[in-house]
């Protein structure tokens, strides 16, 4: 190899899952299903097991990520996009068995005029 793997910076990215669910401050806003949705960076600390086992158990596994962030807010009831981030945060840094840096975001489309790119709430940090 022309270099070094110690050097080597690497991320996973989960870009723009959807979920439906009953979302917003107002009981009109929550009375009929609207989409988010959820986006997600690791950054790993160190280059993952995977890219020389070509094993899943070496990184992060994005199906099992967005099966279980789909279990968790399909259909759910939530007032804000910030209490939906940092439950997600919380369920995905428990469920990531590495070492690195995650940044997730929730992003809606509410109905405000003149608002094109929606509202988004992020959270990052180190976990594990």
């Amino acid at each position: 190899m022309r270099f070094n793997t110690d050097k080597l910076n690497s991320k996973i990215q989960l870009d723009e899952l959807e979920i439906q669910l009953h979302l917003g401050v107002s009981e009109e806003e929550r009375a009929k299903t609207q989409s988010v949705w959820i986006s997600l960076t690791f950054e790993f600390f160190a280059l993952p097991e995977s890219t020389s086992s070509d094993q899943i158990t070496g990184t992060v596994n994005y199906s099992s990520l967005s099966k279980l962030l789909k279990s968790e807010f399909n259909g759910s009831n939530i007032k804000t996009i910030e209490y939906m981030g940092f439950r997600a945060f919380n369920l995905v840094s428990q469920d990531i068995d590495q070492v690195g840096r995650l940044t997730l975001s929730v992003r809606k489309f509410p109905s405000i005029s003149g608002l094109k790119g929606g509202a988004l709430f992020e959270l990052s940090g180190d976990i594990n």
